[in-house]
């Protein structure tokens, strides 16, 4: 009885220390010291059945991230007996850069609310020693505030450390959601005291006015487990300790830009054509360049609106480059003119914004008069081009042009909206009697050609020196004979287009010979008849 009387205690004390061991809880970091930016993984485990943890999103202002719960059962099997016990983890990872303690939390543990201890996490000036094999990453930009289209530089530098033992880097760079972004030329390597140098610049230039974030770049970094055992053979290449570094977020005041200002920044600006003197429907090519100091990604396009003109342009070409810590632009635009008569290219007019002054400034290009030969006199600048200027937004006029068989694939009517744009103005109204002239000779020589189909089992285009029985057409050819029926065919305008950008060098155009001969012939025998 006596046996049995101590028995029932020692048994109640042992379930008791065993429950108390259940609810057990404690914090994990994966270091104590890091660098400023350095990933750290924390994880509070409980031992129990039923655990509930705290929610948690953020520690000393920052963000908890890759939150998630796990859980693992063990059994053991001693002198005769199994036993079981379980534990519940919530891991997560935070990026500090400042000294942080990671505060005792509440955790309850089958019914019991039980307490974590704080852990305190230092920063470290970068070294092998810590975690991160001593790679650090920072990024930094040339300005604070700034006006809205005023380019800023954001600089990344990744620093590897001498001798370190990465096998693997993964950048990922940070998210521009508010900026227009260009990267700066390729990665720049270069030696500094405490190891290598990766450098990265990027042109940012903010959309919109406010205080604008650009959230961290980040490093993902392989590095190569010394305490794994000799692999001369390459047959454990995976062991690596992964470890992720951060830059700090930038932040930027953007401040607004009047209505009115074409551009921010210092430039200057010219436009010349080939020649002052053309022939009649033959193209004058126009070129306009702006230059300077600042950015200029987002100039909204010149546009011309001049009376009895056809307008082409090519897509505009945009440079930029780094002089010291300026930012240098050119943007150069191309543009076609056609004509019957003699006309004015307005002058180009800008509003630009000195962001180191604060002071507005207009630029402009001259007007200049273009002579057709056999043409009675110059034409005046539209009230449209504003007496003789343009300005980079299009005019009120503009959105009466004429509708043409490409416009249902266009956004909107201004005859810029295509990249390689296609205008028409209406020519001068034919007489009723050629609109008849025409009819009657498409359909006389619609008969012939039915006529000789039945004498010859088929029908022969005119042949003069051509081969293959068919006369060979030049692009200046095809260009003269189809232009006047751009109105009347969307075959002859889709081929007008055609040759205006393989004339202009662009690559991806492939002009089909054996067609534009058909329809050259077609609209040559019209002509002709």
């Amino acid at each position: 009885m006596v046996r049995r009387a101590l028995f029932i205690p020692l048994v109640l004390l042992l379930l008791s220390f065993s429950i108390v061991s259940a609810g057990k809880v404690r914090v994990e970091v994966g270091s104590s010291h890091i660098v400023a930016g350095e990933g750290v993984r924390v994880k509070i485990v409980a031992e129990g059945s039923d655990v509930k943890f705290p929610p948690i999103s953020e520690i000393d202002g920052y963000k908890v991230e890759n939150l998630k719960k796990s859980s693992m059962s063990s059994m053991q099997f001693i002198n005769g007996k199994f036993s079981s016990s379980t534990k519940k983890v919530l891991s997560f990872d935070i990026f500090p850069r400042k000294d942080i303690v990671i505060p005792s939390f509440t955790v309850e543990v089958d019914g019991k609310k039980q307490k974590t201890k704080p852990k305190k996490i230092s920063l470290v000036k970068p070294s092998k020693a810590s975690s991160s094999g001593g790679f650090y990453i920072t990024m930094k930009s040339d300005k604070k505030s700034v006006y809205t289209g005023e380019p800023v530089i954001l600089t990344v530098d990744v620093v590897e450390p001498i001798n370190g033992a990465v096998a693997h880097i993964e950048y990922r760079p940070p998210e521009f959601n508010d900026f227009f972004v260009k990267s700066l030329g390729d990665e720049k390597r270069y030696p500094k005291k405490d190891g290598t140098v990766h450098e990265l610049k990027y042109l940012l230039i903010p959309k919109k006015a406010g205080r604008l974030v650009i959230e961290p770049a980040e490093c993902k970094i392989g590095l190569r487990d010394m305490s794994a055992p000799a692999d001369p053979f390459g047959l454990f290449a995976n062991n690596l300790r992964w470890h992720t570094i951060r830059s700090s977020s930038v932040s930027i005041d953007a401040k607004p830009i009047p209505a009115d200002i074409d551009a921010v920044g210092k430039f200057k600006i010219e436009g010349h054509v080939d020649s002052t003197k053309g022939k009649a429907n033959k193209p004058v090519d126009y070129t306009l360049v702006v230059e300077g100091e600042g950015s200029l990604e987002d100039l909204e396009e010149p546009k011309f609106d001049i009376p009895g003109v056809t307008v082409y342009s090519d897509e505009a070409k945009i440079e930029s480059k780094l002089v010291g810590k300026n930012l240098h632009s050119r943007y150069i635009k191309k543009y076609t003119f056609i004509s019957d008569k003699s006309f004015t290219i307005p002058a180009v007019k800008l509003k630009t914004l000195d962001y180191k002054s604060g002071r507005s400034k207009s630029i402009s290009t001259k007007a200049i008069k273009i002579k057709i030969e056999g043409s009675a006199s110059a034409a005046a600048p539209s009230a449209a081009a504003g007496g003789g200027e343009t300005k980079s937004t299009p005019p009120k006029s503009q959105s009466q042009t004429r509708k043409h068989p490409e416009a249902k694939k266009r956004v909107s009517e201004n005859i810029l909206s295509d990249d390689i744009y296609y205008a028409k103005k209406e020519y001068e109204k034919k007489s009723e009697m050629l609109k008849w002239y025409i009819v009657a000779a498409f359909f006389a020589g619609m008969a012939l050609m039915y006529l000789l189909g039945r004498l010859w089992g088929r029908v022969k285009l005119p042949t003069r020196g051509g081969i293959g029985g068919r006369k060979r057409y030049s692009h200046e050819e095809a260009w003269n004979i189809l232009y006047p029926h751009i109105d009347e065919s969307e075959e002859a305008e889709s081929m007008i287009r055609s040759l205006y950008a393989k004339r202009n060098g662009d690559g991806n155009v492939t002009i089909d010979e054996e067609k534009l001969d058909r329809l050259c012939a077609k609209y040559d025998n019209d002509s002709s008849s």
